[in-house]
């Protein structure tokens, strides 16, 4: 008789592999439970060799998201199996979670450098720190593309 491993740890010992071809340092976690089965992906973003810049976590997120099935529909309260694979383990959710560290901190003192020149409809408090970090890797302020050259990129 052949042991068979669950599809939540096939997964993740893909996964995990993978990460490892790459050099990136990451802690996978998979988990079953009644409604289904899942894998969480932890990452730092600052490796002991590099920091991961926004394109290779968009990869990481891609390759990843491969081994989830569907989505939940909560219009419908339904999950949606839109992503079926045969060839490929797969479960009902994967997390992707990425630790910023210090850098949520430097982004959030980079964003209050810009609008400490006291001009005071250009002053803002930022209290939701990781929300404003994100939106900021994500260039959705265009701060990047209007700032860069106070941007200083670490070689």
């Amino acid at each position: 008789m052949t042991k068979r491993i669950s599809d939540h740890a096939a997964a993740g010992k893909r996964i995990r592999a993978e990460l490892k071809k790459q050099g990136i340092k990451a802690s996978v976690r998979g988990q079953a439970y009644a409604g289904g089965d899942s894998i969480t992906v932890k990452i730092d973003v600052q490796q002991a060799d590099r920091v991961l810049v926004p394109a290779t976590q968009q990869a990481i997120e891609a390759f990843c998201n491969q081994f989830q099935m569907g989505h939940f529909n909560g219009m419908e309260d339904i999950y949606e199996y839109t992503n079926r694979n045969d060839d490929l383990p797969q479960v009902k959710f994967v997390f992707v979670d990425f630790n910023y560290g210090d850098l949520e901190q430097k982004a959030s003192d980079f964003i209050h450098g810009l609008f400490a020149d006291g001009d005071i409809t250009r002053t803002c408090e930022v209290t939701h720190r990781q929300t404003v970090f994100k939106m900021l890797r994500r260039d959705e302020f265009g701060f990047y593309r209007q700032f860069k050259q106070r941007v200083k990129v670490a070689a």
